[in-house]
């Protein structure tokens, strides 16, 4: 899969040090439980933050807190302003001492991405650290509101949790009643990897009508064989956009023989469908689409069959 990284350092520092919005200044104490059950404490609202996902600083910018964020971690490229933040690390670590320099009051981490040793570091040394890690789009709508408490925006967090389910209710009612559709979501290959059943796609697949084939299995992202997945008979595949010619014609390749192979592959930006964003809700649409697209070409080869 094609990664996307942010920007250099660009020190914009009239940006990082922006007063945050209103309510931010408050000196009230706050509390909130994070994704792992811990408590989060705060004596007062963090006015500097620092995000150690992408998903997670779409989360911040989402409530209104954007200009509470003093660094960001690598691929956090949404919205563009996140850009021009300062990096301290990515998936091959974070820089620990470049984070306990910036002084934040709140370091926002992604509880299955960042690593356990180094989230533990932070709060070793004094630092509040809140666990993100949404499954579910009411996981995402929770951490908007509990953001939104921790860096004293809770009325935007409130109404971006709000308009969140809202919209992704809507969803899940047009899709309601329609023809199942097995899903195999690709993220890699080779090997192949997939997502499993813990993973947010699947409850986003599930919304659109659809079933992860590998929604069975526990691991986050397995790596599978492709027979398994010939054998499971996905109606849809989904990777990648720029990954979606080749890996049509892979699989056309790998399944030949097989009579009930169907598959069709579609592309679309991961960022709208695992990040654990807002965005979620362009993303389950553009799959939605997807899926309709399936049922329509089976309705047309049953339709041939009966000629």
């Amino acid at each position: 899969m094609t990664r996307r990284f942010a920007l250099p350092l660009g020190l914009a520092m009239s940006f990082i040090l922006a007063a945050p919005a209103s309510g931010a200044e408050s000196l009230t104490s706050v509390s909130v439980v994070d994704d792992r059950g811990r408590q989060v404490n705060l004596a007062k609202p963090a006015v500097r933050v620092i995000s150690l996902a992408p998903n997670t600083t779409e989360l911040v910018f989402a409530i209104g807190a954007g200009a509470t964020l003093v660094a960001v971690t690598e691929f956090s490229d949404y919205p563009s302003a996140a850009r021009l933040l300062p990096s301290v690390g990515g998936i091959n670590g974070l820089d620990l001492e470049r984070i306990v320099a910036l002084h934040p009051d709140l370091v926002v981490g992604w509880a299955s991405g960042n690593s356990r040793t180094e989230l533990d570091a932070l709060e070793k040394a004094g630092i509040a650290v809140f666990e993100s890690d949404p499954s579910t789009v009411l996981a995402i709508s929770s951490n908007l509101t509990r953001l939104g408490e921790l860096t004293g925006h809770l009325t935007e967090g409130e109404a971006a949790a709000s308009a969140l389910v809202l919209a992704f209710d809507e969803i899940t009612r047009r899709e309601n009643g329609k023809p199942p559709v097995t899903v195999f979501y690709q993220v890699w290959d080779p090997p192949l990897v997939t997502l499993g059943g813990p993973q947010l796609i699947t409850s986003v697949i599930s919304a659109c009508g659809g079933k992860n084939i590998f929604g069975d299995l526990s691991a986050l992202a397995p790596t599978v064989d492709p027979e398994a997945v010939i054998a499971r008979h996905p109606d849809v595949i989904v990777t990648e956009p720029s990954q979606s010619e080749e890996v049509e014609k892979t699989w056309l390749n790998r399944a030949q023989g097989d009579s009930r192979w169907h598959a069709r592959v579609t592309g679309i930006d991961p960022d709208l469908l695992i990040r654990g964003g807002p965005r979620i809700v362009e993303g389950t649409r553009a799959l939605c689409a997807a899926l309709d697209a399936s049922r329509e070409e089976a309705t047309r080869r049953s339709a041939k069959t009966r000629q």
